[in-house]
């Protein structure tokens, strides 16, 4: 699994944690938000909670996020009402 250059051409290689940080934190600061806040996990805690509000199934959660226990995944989950800003 690769990643996509600058110029949206694919590459082989994958982009790092950092490099992935490094794009949310931008894209977060262009609609206003605080990007101290914001980080490459931010998109783990993203889709373990939509998948959770779509009702999957907990085991079907983890094995998409990778996680080894159940009880990590329930700590990435983040409810609506603590997003609220």
């Amino acid at each position: 699994m690769g990643g996509v250059h600058k110029d949206g051409k694919p590459s082989r290689f994958r982009l790092s944690r950092k490099a992935v940080s490094g794009i949310v934190k931008g894209l977060v600061a262009t609609i206003g938000l605080d990007p101290e806040f914001y980080s490459s996990h931010s998109l783990r805690s993203g889709i373990v909670t939509d998948l959770n509000a779509a009702a999957e199934p907990s085991a079907v959660v983890q094995e998409r996020t990778r996680h080894k226990s159940a009880a990590m995944v329930a700590r990435y989950h983040r409810p609506k009402d603590a997003l609220a800003t």
